[in-house]
């Protein structure tokens, strides 16, 4: 047995060096291209840094739950999040991570409503935070509301395929209409046990590879069930867990639905697709 493990660990090993020779080569080519000739190819989106570079940075931004890391910045630029500054300085020193660039909050709400906001901004920015809306449709007409004509919405997302929602189906448009027909406040029974139960690792060279974990059997299965069911009956307020499930194609069709069904009025802009050891994709959705 050791064999084989120490076997598969070097197999492991090599597959993830040739990946990030592959980037790393991809990213400077790109770059080099984009720099030389950035007429003929596309801005490449790598990552996160590059992303933001999309917005102007002379137009009106709100970017939503920037607890101590804001994306964006600048006198144009105003922050929403479910506590205010000094509460969230208190919550980063409790989970021992930095503190110090918590911004000042302009708009806060305990449950997340974005109606509590009363200005229109012509880009808003989202990290990791559409997954978390119990009512998907809800989060994206509050939205709407909030852009200008044409205005433009920015969404990092994480890709089910390479986090630790690997084992948990993506979602459909029927799971999303059934959410918001529900007026859902908080997450499902489902979502909880979904997150505590069915989850595996969040490395996504391994997933690239192939090694997606073991998902829970048995007797661990069934505490955790157990406890996830425990924990939904006696939380009356937020339970931090995913609610819905996405890969790019995923994604993009789900908005294209709920835009030809009437629910929405926004389109997919842009896409750019998750790369090769990361584990989120990056989307611009178009207010029409």
């Amino acid at each position: 047995m050791k064999i084989i493990s120490h076997g598969t660990n070097v197999i492991l090993f090599i597959l993830k060096l040739i990946i990030k020779i592959y980037i790393i080569l991809k990213y400077f080519l790109m770059g080099f291209i984009n720099k030389v000739f950035p007429r003929l190819y596309p801005i490449m989106v790598r990552n996160k840094v590059d992303f933001i570079k999309l917005i102007s940075n002379k137009c009106t931004c709100l970017e939503i739950g920037p607890f101590n890391k804001p994306l964006l910045k600048g006198m144009n630029v105003k922050y929403f999040d479910v506590l205010n500054k000094n509460a969230l300085i208190k919550r980063a020193k409790q989970l021992e991570i930095d503190s110090s660039l918590v911004p000042d909050i302009n708009f806060i709400s305990a449950n997340g409503d974005l109606k509590v906001i009363d200005e229109k901004f012509e880009a808003i920015l989202s990290s990791h935070v559409i997954e978390h809306q119990p009512d998907l449709i809800y989060h994206l007409k509050c939205i709407e509301e909030l852009l200008v004509e044409s205005g433009r919405y920015f969404l990092i997302i994480p890709d089910q395929r390479f986090t630790f929602d690997y084992f948990i189906p993506k979602s459909n448009l029927a799971q999303v209409i059934e959410a918001h027909i529900k007026k859902n406040k908080k997450h499902t029974l489902t979502s909880v046990i979904e997150h505590r139960c069915l989850t595996t690792h969040n490395n996504p060279y391994l997933h690239l590879v192939g090694a997606h974990g073991a998902a829970l059997t048995g007797e661990f299965l069934t505490k955790s069930i157990d406890m996830a069911i425990i924990e939904y009956n006696n939380t009356a307020g937020y339970i931090d867990v995913h609610a819905w499930y996405f890969t790019p194609a995923s994604f993009t069709n789900l908005i294209t639905q709920l835009f030809d069904a009437g629910f929405i009025k926004l389109v997919v802009d842009k896409v750019y697709n998750t790369l090769p050891g990361q584990l989120e994709f990056f989307v611009v959705l178009h207010k029409v």
